[in-house]
């Protein structure tokens, strides 16, 4: 097993320990994507190559003001060509270019997002390797928990992913559409997903194998046009294509209003209880201006890390004995 190292340089403020924490969902793992003990690794394959990309940060303690990333790619074989594109990847997935300093700037007077912007600080929207593989996920988190959700993906991943086993364990790739083709609807039944869930990811696959859907080149293309094109695609409806371009791609500007859980977080943060509508989630959206990507992101980020609640009792007004 051939191995290779070198660094990356992430645009300050970056935080590793956020940034693959909410990739993960902080859970630790989730698909393809694991994050434990400080080390962010992920199974990638090139050219039906496995190779395994390993990332910690080089501060202790972490310092998101000055951030420096090691990187370790592992494989059978490396060229200079391999470790280049597993670098690429890797910067693409934590989403290390992003420039967060405006978005900070707009939110500093926000209500609910300023005062927790030291808990989440340098937490870069994370972002998926491929198309093919923000749509799967999407198409499997359709009309379930996001626990549900998260099971199904990872079962995914476990079943029919490619693998590689190194340092005594077996880790395992998202699946190509390769792979999915051949598990056929028997094999997607057997990891929890619907009927149509099977069909619509069978014909995402096919598409993907046709040269019809793009694997990698996410960013390219205009987003008008890309969402067009989604949406032409059975099963994928506004949901799914607000949810692959905030988790595919990042876009800092897109908000899953329609997202039930993040109407019913908007609601208990912003509005005293009083329900939202996607409608009204959108509205309300409108005050993070070009960020609202980011917010969504900060939002959930907060909710899964208790940070609401915590930041709700210390501004609770103290009750007299």
């Amino acid at each position: 097993m051939e191995h290779w190292e070198g660094c990356i340089s992430p645009t300050p403020p970056f935080s590793l320990a956020l940034t693959a924490g909410y990739q993960t969902a902080f859970q630790g793992q989730v698909g393809a994507d694991t994050f434990q003990n400080g080390v962010f690794s992920r199974l990638l394959v090139r050219h039906t190559r496995p190779l395994l990309v390993r990332i910690t940060t080089l501060s202790h303690p972490e310092d998101p003001d000055h951030p420096s990333l090691g990187i370790q790619v592992v494989g059978p074989t490396l060229s200079p060509q391999d470790t280049a594109w597993a670098m690429e990847r890797a910067e693409w997935i934590l989403n290390t270019s992003a420039d967060l300093k405006p978005f900070y700037a707009h939110i500093r007077s926000d209500p609910v997002l300023g005062p927790a912007l030291g808990l989440l600080y340098g937490l870069h929207p994370p972002r998926m390797p491929s198309l093919f593989e923000s749509l799967v996920f999407a198409i499997c988190g359709q009309q379930v928990s996001a626990g549900v959700a998260r099971h199904i993906r990872t079962r995914l991943v476990e079943q029919f992913g490619e693998s590689l086993e190194w340092n005594g364990q077996v880790r395992r790739a998202f699946p190509s559409p390769e792979r999915i083709l051949k598990a056929g609807r028997g094999g997607l039944r057997s990891v929890g997903l619907s009927e149509r869930k099977v069909e619509y990811i069978l014909e995402c696959a096919r598409q993907a194998v046709e040269g019809l859907l793009p694997l990698e080149d996410m960013g390219l293309g205009h987003p008008q046009q890309m969402r067009e094109r989604l949406l032409r695609l059975r099963g994928v409806g506004q949901w799914t294509v607000e949810w692959v371009f905030l988790r595919g791609l990042g876009h800092p500007g897109v908000f899953p209003a329609g997202d039930l859980a993040l109407q019913r977080l908007l609601a208990r943060l912003y509005t005293g209880g009083a329900p939202l509508d996607a409608e009204g989630a959108q509205a309300l959206a409108q005050r993070w201006g070009p960020w609202k990507g980011y917010a969504a992101v900060l939002l959930f980020a907060g909710a899964r890390l208790g940070i609401w609640e915590t930041l709700s009792r210390r501004s609770a007004p103290s009750v007299p004995v």
